[in-house]
């Protein structure tokens, strides 16, 4: 009887290890599987629509909200240099008719949506007119199409800037740019205000502009007469 006893007593001591080490190799399966799943968790990630994305591409890329920036934040544009790039080594020379090119450029990107591009194109129109609008040739054609540029530009910081450039043109070509912005008919008072305003606001631009304004008359006044000989003699 004690034989069999001690016998049973083995024999739960043996299926208890057993049970013990079956135990231990499942927890131990377990923790490896867990510590897997991490590590793949870590390299790939699902996406809202359920799709997986690689961690390389979905960490450190920031994407905007609307359709319309995503849209602008995929599309290549092409960046406006910047104004250091455009300051030439002394004796340097651009050919006028890149200058305007540029000029034209800034100009336009001053419509820009955003607020890094507005800031980078009025720079770069800054730079052009102060550095190297004394050089530019055809001014008057140039600032033409500024105003006709104005004349369809709501956005008033885009305006003055522009309107700051065409001042700043004038520095070096009083007569040009007076001469044109007499001859172009703006849209609207309020455009031809601020144009007027913008030139006066330069110290010595207010005295040529009367200057401008009063030969003109005076030549208005000389074709006017002309043309009243013309017509007595015709009628001799």
């Amino acid at each position: 009887m004690a034989d069999r006893d001690e016998e049973r007593t083995i024999s739960s001591q043996r299926r208890w290890r057993h049970l013990s080490r079956k135990k231990i190799a499942a927890e131990n399966q377990v923790e490896s599987e867990e510590v897997k799943l991490q590590e793949d968790t870590g390299k790939v990630e699902l996406d809202p629509t359920g799709t997986k994305k690689e961690a390389s591409e979905s960490q450190g890329k920031w994407e905007k909200g609307s359709p319309e920036e995503q849209e602008e934040e995929r599309t290549p544009t092409p960046s406006l240099p910047r104004s250091s790039h455009m300051t030439m080594t002394p004796g340097e020379q651009l050919p006028s008719a890149q200058l305007q090119a540029l000029l034209m450029r800034a100009v336009k990107g001053l419509t820009t949506p955003t607020l890094e591009r507005f800031q980078a194109a009025e720079e770069e129109l800054r730079t052009i007119v102060s550095l190297h609008g004394d050089k530019m040739e055809r001014v008057g054609d140039v600032v033409g199409r500024i105003l006709i540029w104005l004349d369809n530009v709501c956005h008033p910081r885009a305006r003055k800037a522009a309107l700051r450039a065409t001042a700043l043109l004038a520095r070096s070509h009083p007569q040009d740019v007076v001469l044109s912005c007499v001859a172009h008919t703006l849209s609207s008072d309020r455009c031809a205000i601020e144009l007027w305003k913008a030139l006066g606001e330069e110290p010595q631009l207010p005295r040529e502009v009367l200057r401008q304004l009063l030969d003109k008359l005076q030549q208005r006044c000389r074709e006017e007469k002309s043309g009243n000989v013309s017509l007595a003699v015709s009628e001799i």
